[in-house]
């Protein structure tokens, strides 16, 4: 494989999946800082466990579908390894910050079952063929990119990100910098599918709803401004 296919995408097309990996990884970057410095994961579990059984998905069993080139399929990987970490931080931090006491005292059971069904759900959309490019020619794709299943992740994370910042915007700290990259490296690749699948009407759509949510929660960041929030001790 070689490390850029510039025989089926146009440099522009691998630019913006490029910036687009380079956002998630800041994104990633960016979640984990932030619980370091205040003990909170942002990312909503529920969403962080689908993020990681696609990220092993993408990174190992399909990653020869990925014909972007070996420069993504190494960029997923590293999605995948900060993802580990971010899992094992919601892990040490077990739940602490969660306001459903069943959910709290179950929280590491729940956390497995959930990847498992999540495995589940990205594994049977991946093998039927949904996650394929172009998807209008399934018998024929020219890759398998996952930008099905990404994209219900991503809508599922935007909305609850949302949700959350309703609930908890002043007990809690969240991050205008992650709510930025992500926005930022979701609307790069939502560019790239409307160049190089146009007809996928459901991912597009989506897609189009994601970018709405992502900008959303960024204009509710400072309409609903958060209180000084003091660093946790560790």
């Amino acid at each position: 494989m070689k490390w850029l296919n510039t025989d089926i995408y146009s440099w522009l097309e691998l630019s913006l999946v490029l910036i687009s990996t380079i956002g998630w990884v800041g994104t990633y970057i960016s979640v984990i800082r932030h619980e370091k410095k205040y003990g909170f994961v942002e990312m909503p579990f529920f969403i962080a466990c689908g993020n990681l059984v696609w990220e092993f998905l993408y990174s190992w069993t399909y990653a020869q579908h990925i014909n972007l080139g070996l420069l993504f399929v190494w960029g997923t990987r590293a999605w995948f390894f900060l993802d580990v970490y971010i899992f094992w931080l919601m892990l040490k931090d077990n739940g602490n910050d969660i306001q459903t006491p069943i959910i709290r005292k179950y929280y590491r059971p729940i956390l497995a079952i959930l990847l498992v069904i999540w495995f589940c759900i990205i594994y049977a959309i991946a093998e039927t063929g949904l996650d394929n490019i172009p998807f209008m020619s399934m018998a024929q794709p020219i890759g398998r990119l996952g930008g099905f299943s990404a994209y219900i992740l991503n809508f599922g994370i935007s909305m609850l990100y949302i949700v959350q910042y309703l609930q908890r915007y002043e007990q809690l700290p969240f991050s205008k910098t992650t709510a930025v990259l992500k926005w930022f490296g979701t609307a790069c690749v939502t560019v790239f599918f409307f160049l190089a699948d146009p007809h996928n009407t459901v991912l597009l759509t989506l897609a189009s709803l994601v970018f709405v949510l992502d900008i959303s929660y960024i204009v509710l960041m400072f309409i609903l401004p958060q209180p000084p929030l003091p660093p946790r001790k560790q």
